[in-house]
């Protein structure tokens, strides 16, 4: 899994604290790293480029030739590779990119060079975080393709990372609902716990008494709710105790299948507050969360639990997988 990373590079500090979280990944995966970096200035554009210029990137005379073009040298792309190596990573290149778009720079280079993954920092230079969720997230859906984003913290002003992105990678938090959008990033997230042998942390939400006492009022009627207090307090009882064996059950499978380091964690509540505080709780190192793009995956995260996990994720990765058939 992730033979092939793209880490995205915008020349920024703040592009530069995802060196460490894009390095522990690929050193225990055994991942290559290519850092692509786009340039607004004239020059090579991916459209322009065909297989054979794009397979150069692939394989190790190519990447030691691109190395020499005094445009694909530049001292910050020297640094980047000597820090991933520094930190393990063995195999490493660098290509540079020359769009208007950032974002349909690097789907192309995405697309083009079989990347199992592509990481950035959830903000950068210029506004990176505004073309990930965008024009990255959007283009993604629209030509249903279907490599892995995982956004890593940064501070605003490109200060140092957290302490959640620079340590190593050994809790990875799994939200499941029930859906079988869910069981989509459960296959990622198990290869991950086996190659960097990190405990997998199964994560459900299930609705409070409040929250039950609240669906049960009426809309534009007096607060009377239609649930007593009582019944409430059953109900959000009974379905934790059913989230609970659910998530058991599946723990119990991965175990069968040979993976030792599992826990299980029923939340109660908002879910995205829930997931954001379990995660902070256990000090995980990478969320990984399923999402689709039915209507445009930009447009459907807006909002929604992933997104929001994403925006205010202060310590753990989040890594966003979505299903084939989109």
């Amino acid at each position: 899994m992730f033979e092939r990373v793209i880490l995205a590079d915008d020349g920024s500090p703040i592009a530069r604290t995802a060196v460490p979280r894009a390095a522990a990944l690929a050193a225990g995966c055994g991942s290559e790293v290519l850092v692509v970096r786009v340039s607004h200035a004239a020059g090579t554009r991916p459209q322009d480029l065909d297989e054979s210029e794009w397979r150069r990137y692939v394989s190790a005379e190519g990447r030691a030739e691109a190395a020499e073009n005094p445009l694909e040298a530049e001292p910050h792309l020297s640094e980047v590779l000597n820090e991933l190596q520094a930190l393990g990573v063995e195999n490493v290149g660098s290509l540079v990119l020359h769009s208007g778009d950032a974002g349909d720079a690097l789907v192309e280079a995405a697309d083009r060079l079989a990347a199992g993954l592509l990481v950035l920092t959830s903000r950068g230079q210029g506004g990176l975080r505004r073309y990930v969720l965008g024009s990255v997230a959007e283009q993604l859906s629209r030509e249903a393709r279907e490599t892995p984003i995982l956004l890593v913290p940064a501070t605003e002003e490109g200060g140092a990372p957290s302490a959640g992105v620079t340590a190593p990678l050994k809790r990875l938090l799994l939200p499941l609902d029930g859906s079988e959008l869910s069981q989509v990033a459960l296959p990622h997230a198990e290869a991950l716990a086996r190659a960097l042998d990190a405990e997998l942390v199964l994560v459900r939400a299930v609705d409070s008494e409040a929250d039950l006492l609240a669906a049960s009022m009426p809309t534009g009627a007096p607060p009377t709710a239609t649930l007593s207090a009582e019944d409430a307090r059953v109900i959000a009882i009974r379905e934790g105790e059913a989230a609970a064996e659910a998530l058991r059950t599946q723990a119990a499978e991965l175990r069968d299948r040979g993976l030792a380091k599992i826990g299980v964690e029923v939340i109660e509540g908002d879910a995205a507050e829930g997931i954001l505080a379990a995660a902070d709780r256990l000090e995980a190192d990478m969320i990984v969360m399923a999402t689709h793009g039915r209507g445009g995956l930009g447009r459907l995260l807006l909002g929604s639990v992933a997104d929001r996990v994403t925006r205010e994720s202060e310590r753990a990765s989040v890594l966003l997988v979505r299903p084939s058939e989109d």
